[in-house]
């Protein structure tokens, strides 16, 4: 689960305009830098998801690591401003402990709750 961090602020500084046009250029960068397999999603205000398939948990970590960075390195431009964005992604795998959709929601929120707690612009798997 991906969470841009201090969303808010962007909207609230920038205007709702500046902000859908950074959640469009942050889904385009996301979406361009994982597989046609994989399955990426909004899922609500800033919140967004991603479905590795078949990828062993040490994978999922090194490439939401690497989303991360490609965020954290990213100039967006608003209103002639450019400013930098980071986001704080939680990771859950499909496993005994978490065997359905449901389960495996929780936990990957439960993670990106972590994420944002230990200081955002991080990954907690």
């Amino acid at each position: 689960m991906i969470d841009i961090d201090h969303f808010k602020e962007i909207n609230d500084n920038y205007g709702h305009q500046s902000g859908d046009y950074v959640l469009k250029k942050l889904s385009e960068k996301i979406t361009n830098r994982i597989r046609k397999s994989d399955i990426f999603a909004r899922i609500g205000g800033e919140e967004f998801t991603i479905l590795l398939n078949n990828t062993p948990m040490d994978s999922a970590k090194v490439i939401a690591e690497k989303l991360r960075k490609l965020i954290e390195g990213t100039v967006f431009v608003l209103n002639n401003t450019p400013i930098k964005i980071t986001i704080s992604i939680g990771i859950a795998e499909l496993n005994e402990e978490n065997r359905s959709i449901e389960d495996l929601y929780k936990k990957a929120d439960k993670q990106l709750y972590a994420a944002k707690h230990g200081g955002r612009n991080r990954v907690c798997p």
